[in-house]
């Protein structure tokens, strides 16, 4: 499976994560009532940063993830997938898709670097943060960004990215400018934030220097995972406009494990990325 951005061939991985968080909006919504005032911004992101600090541990997802993308032919592909996901903030996550309990795809990230694992040929694409070493260059969907779009990672307001705040009828719209977009490609990100309970984040957007939107995931359904616990989202959705593909990944159930820690297996730095042998799925 293969995308095609911009006149350039696009590995298979790229098409499944490509709607991993986000897309269509379900024909169920609870009715969550009137917009409630608006809060000064650094109140606004305490908020949203107090639900952060309620994650002490490893969480985990699993649910069905569903997606469409384009081949390089122009047809529309869909699938359905199996999906378990692992977050230990602030940089751990471990994003599984298989189908049958064959997998497709891995997403991971930890402390050092990020991968993906395309089924399809049997490589890994690798880099690390901060860094321009690996492959990562082959890598439009990329791991350390599924975490931010999440809505669980904490806010921080820092001069340096000039944030701002825009408000809507339903959301507090922040907008971070980042001063390092020639090493990431992202040049602004907007956190929107609703203004009905609980206030978290309900849309992630990254766009490029040029203002095109890179990624946009999109979250609902908040519950609690326990009494006094962290809000979790139900309803994961991504779009890539510029790959012109989606992702979807529908919830059946979060839990905590607290086995889990940074050095587990789930963790753990693929031996073809920390041996420095990067595999760019090029033919």
């Amino acid at each position: 499976m293969k995308l095609s951005r911009c006149g350039k061939r696009i590995p298979g991985f790229a098409v499944v994560l490509i709607c991993c968080i986000g897309g269509c909006v379900g024909p169920h919504r609870r009715d969550r009532g009137p917009a409630l005032p608006p809060l000064p911004m650094q109140s606004a992101v305490d908020l949203v940063n107090e639900n952060a600090a309620k994650i002490t541990g490893s969480l985990r997802a699993t649910g069905a993830v569903d997606g469409e993308f384009a081949t390089d032919r122009g047809r529309r592909v869909s699938y359905h997938l199996d999906g378990t996901l692992f977050y230990l903030a602030p940089q751990y996550l471990r994003f599984d898709l298989k189908k049958m309990g064959n997998r497709q795809f891995l997403f991971g990230s930890n402390e050092q670097m990020y991968w993906v694992y395309d089924g399809d040929k049997e490589t890994y694409h690798c880099g690390f943060h901060g860094g321009s070493q690996g492959s990562d260059e082959d890598m439009p969907i990329r791991p350390d960004r599924i975490r931010d779009a999440l809505g669980l990672t904490p806010l921080h307001l820092t001069e340096s990215e000039q944030p701002i705040q825009r408000l809507t009828a339903d959301s507090q719209q922040i907008t971070f400018r980042s001063q390092t977009a020639e090493t990431d490609g992202v040049a602004v990100r907007e956190y929107w934030l609703d203004r009905r309970a609980p206030r978290l984040i309900r849309r992630v957007i990254y766009r490029d220097a040029k203002g095109k939107v890179l990624m946009e995931s999109r979250l609902s359904e908040h519950e609690a995972l326990a009494e006094g616990g962290p809000y979790v989202p139900q309803e994961m959705e991504a779009l890539w406009p510029q790959d012109h593909a989606r992702m979807s990944f529908h919830v059946s159930k979060w839990n905590t494990v607290p086995d889990v820690s940074a050095t587990s297996p789930q963790f753990k730095t693929p031996t073809e990325c920390a041996r420095g042998s990067y595999y760019d799925g090029a033919d």
